[in-house]
């Protein structure tokens, strides 16, 4: 193993560039899979600076104070903490939300989701949008924002996560109207308006695939947020019979799936409508939607 460049300040060089550098040797010995990209955001949140101001200060000498913070910072990422935890917001689509140990991280992936599901509102006047799993609000925030005509309705089964939700619209001085509860509760729809558009990134990770993932999600995240059941499907038919009841004629589902469930998540939304597939930017299948027929 290849030693670490140094180990203090007193023996470091002084800009806040090389302590960049320092951290990111550190996460590489620790196996962390993005060390630059991490070690950038950590030496900026260090100072107190997003990535940008920081990278105009990176030939400053810096204070023994920031190296402290680093230090301890770098330790907790290489211990398998996610960076999102750390600085305590994630990034989404122009987005930064607030996280906080104990809830589900927003993920890239979700992203396409989000504008899919934009788009498939483009010509709906005033829409009425639900997010079935609106964890910390990335898809109900996104969607308020871009849709100032519309009503957003999240719903999310766990209290801390809906409470950082309402936190986080607030801070972006959108409307969410968060519903506490979980999907498969009975009665659940009448807790819910008639939708134009019905959101859901759901749990879609097979059980036994859990104690497989990293470190820092099966470790850090709320297996709740994960856990889809034993083929990761668990969540699919239930969402599929609440969007049933709650869409309007012409309404929209759209869902997040793992990447070999395309056809057998279509398959089980062909109950509220015609279906659609659509791919992440790996070219892997990743979201599903379908929209309610007459009659259904």
């Amino acid at each position: 193993m290849t030693p670490t460049p140094y180990v203090s300040y007193e023996t470091a060089p002084k800009t806040a560039g090389h302590l960049r550098e320092w951290a990111e040797a550190e996460l590489a010995l620790a196996g962390v899979p993005s060390p630059g990209a991490d070690a950038a955001a950590l030496t900026a949140y260090a100072y107190g600076w997003d990535v940008c101001e920081f990278a105009k200060h990176v030939r400053d000498v810096a204070p023994a104070a920031a190296f402290g913070r680093l230090a301890d910072l770098t330790r907790r990422r290489g211990g398998g903490e996610p960076l999102q935890l750390i600085i305590g917001t994630a990034p989404f689509v122009g987005l930064s939300l607030a996280v906080a140990p104990g809830v589900f991280i927003p993920r890239p992936e979700t992203e396409g989701l989000a504008l899919w599901a934009e788009e498939s509102i483009v010509d709906t006047d005033a829409p009425v949008i639900v997010d079935l799993f609106a964890g910390v609000g990335p898809l109900a925030i996104y969607l308020a924002r871009r849709r100032a005509d519309a009503r957003v309705v999240a719903v999310e089964a766990d209290e801390s996560a809906a409470s950082l939700l309402t936190d986080n619209a607030s801070a972006y001085d959108v409307r969410v109207d968060v519903v506490v509860g979980d999907i498969r509760d009975e009665g659940i729809a009448s807790r819910l308006p008639a939708a134009d558009l019905v959101v859901a990134n759901p749990p879609y990770v097979e059980t036994a695939v859990i104690p497989t993932l990293p470190v820092e999600v099966r470790e850090w995240e709320p297996r709740a947020a994960l856990d889809g059941g034993v083929d990761g499907l668990a969540f699919y038919p239930v969402i599929a019979a609440l969007a049933a009841k709650i869409l309007r004629e012409g309404g929209v589902v759209a869902v997040e799936i793992a990447e070999s469930c395309g056809e057998v998540v279509s398959d089980i939304l062909s109950t509220v409508g015609d279906v659609e597939v659509s791919r992440d930017l790996a070219g892997r299948d990743r979201y599903v939607r379908a929209r309610k027929a007459s009659g259904i």
